[in-house]
């Protein structure tokens, strides 16, 4: 299970980097950051499951992927406010961990049902949204360096594989938790700060989070419908 999950991400990840690096220089971060809260990778990783596991053991991994957006909302909050205080990538990414951590082994130890982890996951991320920054600075000018897209994807696919492949044993709650550790948003979100400002990055994670609110819309229709109907039908509604 574990090698799938690698597969799904190590093959998304670039491609998906690529993607949130050509719109936000053509349409800016906020529209980045809306892409990139659309369950992307998430929804090739459950195919890559259902194929090797079962439709059944897909369904049982959405609390898991709920309480992992859960936890993607705290770290975006987080990293958002340290970001407006202290316009330093490593201080934001660290006060962010601080947030996320705490939060993922409560949620970890909880198991909480489809429905508790669903409002739970609904709720934070409407407070992120709600509770970003407001005051927000003028956007740098600075120019995307030729290194930038390449060191990026290097940096996010090489945290996945070693996050992903360090993993065995994890269960259906362990592999949602997984699937959504923050690491391509660590990237993207420390390069826009050090790049382009607190004002950028907060604006793109506000964004971010408006678009995880697809990501439960998704699997909403995952952990209703997978299991009890013919799972192209259940893909095709999600």
């Amino acid at each position: 299970m574990a090698d799938v999950l690698l597969l799904a991400k190590l093959v998304a990840t670039p491609l998906i980097i690529m993607l949130v690096y050509g719109i936000e220089r053509r349409f800016g971060h906020a529209v980045a950051g809306l892409v990139f809260g659309f369950p992307l990778t998430s929804a090739l990783a459950t195919a890559f499951l259902t194929a090797e596991q079962s439709p059944t053991f897909a369904r049982d991994t959405v609390p898991g992927m709920m309480a992992g957006i859960t936890t993607l909302g705290v770290f975006l909050l987080a990293f958002a406010h340290t970001a407006a205080r202290r316009p330093s990538w490593p201080v934001a990414l660290g006060g962010a961990f601080l947030a996320y951590v705490p939060m993922a082994l409560l949620l970890g130890w909880l198991h909480l049902s489809f429905a508790a982890s669903t409002l739970l996951a609904v709720a934070v991320l409407a407070a992120a949204v709600a509770g970003m920054p407001r005051r927000l600075g003028a956007v740098s000018a600075r120019p995307h360096g030729r290194w930038e897209l390449p060191l990026r994807a290097t940096i996010g696919t090489i945290l996945v594989a070693v996050l992903t492949g360090a993993a065995r044993d994890l269960g259906p709650v362990g592999t949602g938790l997984l699937l959504l550790f923050p690491a391509v948003t660590s990237t993207l979100a420390s390069f826009v700060l050090a790049r382009a400002g607190p004002g950028a990055v907060v604006r793109m994670l506000r964004a971010m989070a408006w678009g995880c609110f697809s990501f439960v819309a998704f699997f909403v229709v995952v952990g209703a419908a997978f299991g009890s109907m013919a799972t192209v039908t259940a893909f095709v509604l999600a």
